[in-house]
């Protein structure tokens, strides 16, 4: 019978750390927000959802309109 085990371990981030990942959370609060941004607006046109490799092809055009996006992706 096999055993199972787990471990519980508590980060402790520094300063930068807890900066770094509020920017991580941040940006990708954006990009959700403009991904459904951008396929709410194919479905009021009439057209297909876009799958998650089509939406990898939106990520660049993001990254020049909002430049802070380079830092952290």
């Amino acid at each position: 019978m096999k055993r199972l085990q787990a471990f519980k371990f508590q980060i402790e981030p520094n300063g930068e750390q807890i900066r770094a990942m509020r920017q991580y959370a941040g940006n990708a609060r954006k990009i959700w927000n403009l991904a459904l941004n951008r396929q709410q607006e194919l479905h009021t046109a009439g057209e297909k959802f876009t799958n998650s490799f089509g939406m990898n092809k939106w990520l660049p055009a993001w990254k020049q309109a909002f430049s802070y996006l380079c830092d952290a992706l």
